[in-house]
């Protein structure tokens, strides 16, 4: 549909018509247009070979019937837009790197004591190492992981698959495992979410019940201190 003239717009729907507002449709082809339920849907534009949303469906005069109808401009709600989805990129702005990096080493929840995780990521490997207790005191040691992942999106939840070893076999911190049967036992999940290389959200769910630590990276590796 063709954007069409603010002047053309006010003549349709009054001198109130925000100036900022977009309005586009044809006047000769009334078969072409928005109608009832597309209300939030996108407008979009080609600029330099590209698809841009330019506008979002607000109103119209019916359906279909020669008279352009009303989209808010994205552009004005850029603000809102980012404060929710900080990663959305807007026309003329530098692309937002969504790649998370740097994410190697210590981290915790400052709201539960004595728990923590092991991040350890290799150019293409992740795996996890948690180190807590269960509801009745006993300490858990779990290992996350490993999964492939060659980069790690901003607020993409990665999903691992979690098993126990010597915590099952009569391990403490302080005391080897009871039993010489040393292998890993199935335990249950982990999403794991970054929000930034030093801020993510990790929920375990498994035999133990479930549990959900917003961390916060407590130690670097040197020379590889987070940036973001």
């Amino acid at each position: 549909m063709p954007i069409v003239d603010h002047s053309v717009c006010a003549g349709f729907y009054g001198t109130g018509t925000p100036e900022n507002l977009i309005c586009a449709g044809y006047s000769d082809n009334p078969s072409t247009d928005a109608c009832s339920g597309d209300s939030g849907g996108p407008l979009y534009i080609t600029q330099n070979g590209q698809k841009l949303q330019a506008g979002i469906v607000s109103f119209g005069n019916g359906c279909g019937v020669g008279s352009p109808g009303g989209y808010l401009p994205v552009s004005a709600y850029q603000g809102f837009i980012q404060q929710y989805v900080p990663t959305a990129a807007f026309a003329g702005q530098t692309p937002v790197n969504t790649d998370v990096t740097d994410v190697n080493g210590v981290w915790y929840d400052p709201n539960k004591d004595g728990t923590g995780y092991v991040i350890l990521q290799t150019a293409d490997i992740l795996v996890l190492y948690y180190y807590g207790y269960r509801n009745n005191g006993t300490q858990l040691w779990l290992i996350a992981g490993p999964i492939n992942v060659s980069h790690i999106e901003r607020g993409k939840t990665l999903s691992l698959s979690v098993v126990s070893s010597a915590a099952n076999n009569g391990a403490t911190f302080t005391a080897p495992p009871q039993n010489a049967d040393n292998d890993t036992v199935p335990w249950g999940n982990l999403s794991l979410t970054f929000d930034s290389c030093n801020r993510a959200t990790a929920t375990l769910d498994g035999t133990d019940g479930s549990v959900t630590h917003h961390l916060v990276k407590l130690v670097d590796p040197k020379n590889l201190a987070c940036t973001d």
